[in-house]
């Protein structure tokens, strides 16, 4: 029966043995010098500050437009975020780019809805996002109004107005 015991015992002692510890970190280079990955803080995020300005951006043919009462508007294309603008900031997706804005193109025609609203537009393959004045403007590339959502702070409330080829829901 001892057998049995020490056989064990020498089994064990043997099985902790891992070899050598790992080898310690190499010391930084000379001088003090560091080398770290620096990101910075929307690094993973897909949304860029939009700070105002026009950004094409590609659609599947239909967006979707979301203004709270609150002053948020949010757009987007089959659930995706595209864009979302608060009193606060703007932000627009990374894979948007910016452009220059069309000339002309007002809002004639354009129908008027007071307070929060959902709002869902059939579009060309891009459009034109806008954010000027804290409001988010929707253009066909050509410059035709399509949709658009007015929150900035200096309004009464919210509003949205909507183009042709497009409806509430």
């Amino acid at each position: 029966m001892p057998r049995p015991a020490a056989a064990l015992l020498l089994l064990l002692a043997l099985a902790g043995c891992g070899g050598s510890p790992d080898r310690p970190p190499a010391p930084p280079p000379a001088g003090g010098a560091r080398i770290v990955d620096l990101r910075s803080a929307d690094a993973r995020s897909p949304l860029v500050a939009a700070r105002g300005g026009t950004w094409r951006c590609a659609t599947d043919g239909r967006i979707q437009l979301a203004i709270s009462a609150e002053g948020e508007a949010t757009l987007t294309i089959d659930g995706r975020l595209l864009a979302s603008v608060a009193p606060t900031r703007s932000v627009v997706h990374r894979v948007c780019d910016r452009v220059r804005a069309p000339a002309g193109g007002g809002s004639a025609g354009a129908r008027v809805r007071i307070g929060g609203a959902l709002i869902r537009c059939d579009v060309p393959g891009d459009v034109l996002v806008g954010f000027d004045a804290g409001d988010l403007t929707v253009r066909a590339p050509g410059g035709r109004f399509v949709a658009a959502a007015a929150i900035s702070a200096d309004r009464v409330g919210v509003a949205a107005y909507l183009g042709a080829g497009c409806a509430t829901a």
